[in-house]
């Protein structure tokens, strides 16, 4: 009767896990990651399944049945399900294209490796972004990032040639990233200048910011000025630049990796507002379906309350239009939601409990 009683809780445990998995992912991506969810999921349910209790087992002619009483943390779930990139629409690593120019303002020269005309005296700064983006690229693959290669000759030539200007402006360098199929761009400048200290003394001026793709969203950033050892331009400054680059890198890399653990990549930051005389229990009760019935949904911050309605900023991976089309396709137990009116990057919705 025990080995049964077992057998009875897990198939509990599989049974709901795999309701609520589905409901948030999405039957496709379920079926899909079959393996990765039982393995890395499943198997894991004492971190989101809270208690389970069992009532009286009973023999019947099909075998033994008892009634099972669980509770669970989706938001644990959700979590556990970020933490196997589950909760986005892109499909295995997250690709990260660097688009950094490099400028030594010493004797005017510069280096961008997706422009066609480059100048000769911009070999050693070639070299020096290489070292920044081998940095970034240890950094990013042991935290389960893909970064694209662009030393190589191809990637330039494969550009269409109007993307392949000094001076493109961010909408441009974006696009660089979508056509080569990266989600994340890192986009900024290293600047080589002369300190003001000592003719012999040179700082480097590190400025990047590592946005998504398909929306522009910032979801990393570093700022460092670094001075070197007095000496040669050229060896002093390569030495300066292999010794620091790797901890910018990392910078950035951590920035990356909390986003994705979060579950802001690929997400748009909306505005949603609730009118309707809500207790602060509907309010609760309202922010668990939403989280737990809308899959876009990553997060859901209360950022106004009033006797009059609720204000809730939301990361969303989809867009305005997609969520109000999903929110009027949910069920909600206990209440309604309708849309009143909505834009770009807020909804005007109304709720009224039953």
């Amino acid at each position: 009767m025990a080995g049964a009683k077992q057998e009875i809780f897990q198939l509990a445990s599989d049974s709901i896990s795999e309701k609520y998995i589905r409901q948030i992912i999405g039957d496709n991506k379920f079926d899909k990651n079959k393996d990765l969810i039982k393995n890395k999921v499943m198997s894991n349910s004492s971190k989101y399944i809270l208690y389970m209790k069992g009532g009286q087992a009973e023999r019947t002619a099909s075998g033994i049945r008892m009634n099972v009483t669980m509770k669970l943390a989706l938001k644990s779930l959700r979590q556990l399900l970020l933490n196997q990139g589950l909760l986005y629409e892109i499909e295995g690593p997250p690709k990260v294209l660097t688009l950094m120019s490099i400028e030594n303002r010493v004797d005017g020269s510069s280096f961008s490796w997706w422009v066609d005309d480059v100048d000769a005296e911009s070999a050693s700064l070639r070299y020096l972004l290489f070292d920044f983006q081998k940095s970034l690229r240890t950094q990013l693959t042991p935290k389960g990032f893909y970064a694209i290669n662009s030393g190589k000759e191809s990637a330039r030539n494969s550009l269409p040639s109007t993307l392949r200007n000094v001076d493109a402006p961010t909408e441009d360098l974006l696009m660089i990233g979508d056509f080569l199929k990266a989600q994340i761009v890192v986009l900024g400048r290293v600047q080589i200048k002369k300190s003001a200290k000592r003719p012999d003394l040179f700082e480097i001026h590190v400025r990047g910011a590592a946005l998504y793709t398909s929306n522009g969203r910032v979801v990393g950033e570093v700022i460092r000025v670094f001075e070197t050892n007095a000496g040669n331009f050229n060896q002093v400054v390569r030495a300066k630049a292999k010794e620091v680059f790797p901890s910018v890198a990392k910078d950035l890399t951590v920035q990356l990796y909390e986003a994705w653990k979060s579950g802001t990549f690929g997400s748009s930051l909306l505005r949603l507002t609730f009118s309707g005389e809500l207790s602060f229990g509907q309010v609760n009760l309202l922010k668990e379906q939403l989280l737990s019935s809308v899959g876009e949904l990553k997060s859901l911050k209360e950022r106004k309350f009033t006797p009059r309605g609720v204000v809730f900023e939301v990361d969303s991976g989809s867009s305005a239009k997609k969520l109000v089309e999903k929110l009027k396709s949910s069920r909600f137990e206990g209440f309604q939601i309708s849309v009143k009116d909505w834009s770009s990057d807020q909804l005007q919705l109304a709720v009224s409990f039953q």
